[in-house]
């Protein structure tokens, strides 16, 4: 098994003393910590080995999320039950910033039966029960009811497979009190490495996903913000061979700037693994609070920093989506380090498909920066660029410039000061997926090859030439840097796609008629007026464009057809 294989082999009589020596540890940007006599194994991906787990149910794990909107981990439970098996059991307990224990949460073998038991207890923030949901696979509703303090549920059986745990916690309602709830996503999997459960290796599987909420009455602070997640284990299997048990953790990830609910169903069975940000490549990530320009800090105003840039440019930050993401923003913090810099965005579908956008500083004293795309994925052989005044008015070519990939690229001065905000949204329809900057403070000059300049360009779109294939539902996007000073990200707007609901008001009625006119009459003008909200909403009859194509169905779909 590939990653199993990884664990640091320690002789037993030797475990305690090479445990003392173990080393906090970076894993998908997140700290990792040790507890009691544990000692980590090496980092391979974003998964973790954690050997020297005895019997006190006191080694383990402590992955410091620090987050007010929580995190999730997922764990290795292959080989943990069977009938007559010890009594193993694993703890995750999430604590908070004023370092006390906030609850508990246990997958553990019923010896009995060989049924792993997944169990809640929440008292420590005054809730004496919970209620859950259980879902299938496909988002069924399996089972739901009340969860006393202490009581279990039984997990579905996995006979001969691979199993991975993913406790998750996540931010639901801000109160009073601060309601979170608890996702357990249980995957059975016939991969010989499970943790490929992102993309699965085929074959049957199981999957359940169970949402907990802890009821907590009125005037109690909840469980407040997440410090971190502390992942303990007890009488665990030898999954490497080496006669010491192993914890086996990984896919850690922060919940920084929550999915809203609504129009999301935050309880839903996807709430948990598509609203996860991590650490790409040797990067850092940190949820932290943003400066109030006073000296001080608003710890109510949060923001993502990412440290720890090498000068590969493919380290950074990755946000998963969720289901039916209908446009995805994200709001940068324009850092201007050095000549030769670069900033990568990247957008994929379910199906892998990529979008990518690159701006690089210019080795030229005048700081100049250089504009490319990349959506060869989807057969496209360059990409067309469209510059807007103020106004949303069309700037240079009417019908915008086109650029073939490995021909001239334009360049553009670079008038968002260091420090400024830039907002950059993605959206379109599926045979036309759309980058659009949505621009700062100030304008860009452009120079375009072969046409010159163009100065005071307000804001710029880029969508793909000639593409030979649609672009499928968003599942990720990523973000990444050279710049020694980080990337910070002081927001994300995610909008869920609503076919007819042209306002982005996330109901479909006849305030949406003015819009829809205005988007056909003229494109520029309305993502002017209702930025962010995605062409796919106006792709009334599902082809993949927006056009007159659409408003019979339209007028149908207002009428209630």
């Amino acid at each position: 098994m590939k990653r199993r294989g990884l664990s640091v082999v320690f002789a037993t009589a030797l475990s305690a003393a090479c445990a003392a020596l173990a080393q906090p540890t970076y894993v998908s940007g997140i700290l990792h910590e040790p507890l009691g006599d544990a000692g980590f194994g090496t980092v391979d991906g974003r998964v973790l080995t954690v050997s020297s787990i005895g019997s006190s149910g006191q080694d383990g794990v402590e992955i410091r999320c620090r987050s007010v909107s929580g995190g999730g981990v997922g764990i290795d439970l292959t080989g943990f039950a069977g009938v007559g098996a010890p009594n193993r059991e694993i703890k995750i307990r999430p604590k908070g910033w004023d370092g006390t224990i906030k609850g508990t949460m246990r997958a553990y073998n019923e010896s009995a039966t060989g049924e792993i038991m997944l169990a809640a207890d929440f008292t420590h923030i005054g809730a004496s029960e919970s209620s859950y949901v259980e879902y299938d696979g496909f988002g069924n509703v399996v089972a739901s009811g009340f969860l006393p303090a202490g009581g279990a549920l039984a997990a579905p059986p996995c006979l001969g497979g691979y199993i991975i745990f993913y406790p998750s916690l996540t931010l639901i309602s801000w109160g009073p009190p601060k309601q979170w709830s608890v996702t357990w996503k249980f995957y059975c999997s016939p991969c010989p490495d499970p943790w490929q459960w992102f993309a699965p290796c085929g074959g049957p599987s199981t999957e359940r996903t169970i949402v907990v909420t802890p009821i907590v009455p009125g005037g109690l602070p909840g469980l407040g913000d997440l410090e971190s997640l502390l992942v303990t284990g007890s009488d665990l299997p030898d999954l490497d061979g080496d006669g010491v048990p192993d914890l086996v953790v990984g896919n850690a990830d922060v919940k920084t700037f929550p999915i809203p609910c609504p129009p999301w169903d935050c309880l839903g069975p996807d709430t948990a693994l598509n609203n996860a940000r991590w650490g790409l490549g040797q990067a850092r990530i940190s949820e932290e609070c943003t400066p109030d320009g006073m000296g001080g800090c608003d710890e109510t105003d949060r923001r993502l920093v990412v440290t720890n840039l090498g000068s590969s440019g493919q380290d950074g930050v990755a946000i998963v989506l969720p289901p039916g993401a209908g446009s995805v923003g994200a709001e940068l913090a324009k850092g201007n380090c050095c000549r030769g810099h670069v900033i990568i965005m990247k957008l994929y579908d379910d199906d892998g498909h990529e979008q990518r956008v690159i701006r690089t500083q210019t080795f030229d004293p005048s700081g100049t920066e250089e504009l490319d795309a990349d959506f060869s994925s989807l057969g496209a052989t360059g990409y067309r660029l469209t510059l807007y005044g103020a106004s949303g008015q069309v700037l240079g070519p009417p019908g915008g410039t086109d650029f073939l990939s490995g021909g001239p690229k334009p360049v553009f001065t670079n008038f968002c000061p260091p420090g400024a905000t830039e907002w950059w949204m993605n959206m379109g329809t599926p045979s036309n997926p759309i980058w659009v900057f949505q621009g700062c403070l100030g304008g860009y000059d452009f120079v375009l090859p072969g046409y010159g300049a163009v100065p005071n360009v307000a804001s710029f779109r880029i969508e793909p030439l000639d593409a030979l294939m649609s672009f499928g539902n968003r599942a990720r996007c990523e973000i990444a840097s050279d710049d020694t000073e980080g990337l910070v990200l002081d927001g994300l707007l995610i909008t869920q796609a609503v076919t007819g609901d042209l306002n982005c008001d996330n109901v479909v009625n006849f305030g949406d008629i003015n819009p829809f006119v205005l988007r056909l009459a003229n494109p520029a003008a309305y993502h002017a007026a209702f930025p962010g909200c995605p062409d796919t909403n106006g792709d009334i009859n599902g082809d993949g464009v927006v056009n007159f194509g659409d408003i019979n169905p339209f007028v149908a779909l207002l009428a209630g057809g």
